[in-house]
């Protein structure tokens, strides 16, 4: 819920902080790169204001997906296992849609997201025959979040 509330807030927030920035007059005329910024900087945002919060959060997790249309382009950013899918229609003459990925799924165990949350004091196992990849706080365990 903490998500919902807050990322459309401060998404707007850094979408007008950039168009004033840059001298614009209005966030349409943003470039590409300044509207990624600004998602991306809305969701670290969020995740520090959640934790300076009173919301007991330290032991949970979440994932979220945002999806900003603007000038006929589809932006999106995600955290977690949140995929943003979006249908498009088969080729002329068939019928049917096509399910279309928008985002990559944020997996403990792949290398990038292996890499960071090592680099922050995380002990990451990959997914295995006994379950997904899991994150834990200390290596003698303690409780893991698991990601499918």
């Amino acid at each position: 819920e903490y998500i919902v509330a807050e990322a459309p807030k401060l998404l707007e927030e850094s979408l007008l902080e950039r168009a004033k920035a840059a001298g614009l007059s209005s966030t349409a005329l943003l470039s590409d790169e300044a509207v990624e910024a600004a998602l991306s900087h809305a969701f670290v945002t969020a995740d520090i204001n959640l934790r300076e919060s009173k919301v007991p959060s330290y032991k949970s997790g979440t994932t979220a997906v945002v999806a900003l249309v603007r000038a006929g382009r589809i932006h999106t950013a995600n955290a977690g296992d949140s995929r943003a899918v979006i249908g498009q229609a088969s080729e002329r003459g068939a019928s049917g849609v096509r399910a279309v990925a928008l985002t990559e799924d944020q997996k403990p165990d792949s290398a990038d997201e292996m890499a960071r949350l090592r680099a922050a004091g995380a002990t990451v196992t990959a997914a295995s025959k006994f379950g997904p990849g899991r994150v834990w706080s200390s290596p003698t365990g303690g409780g893991g979040l698991a990601l499918s």
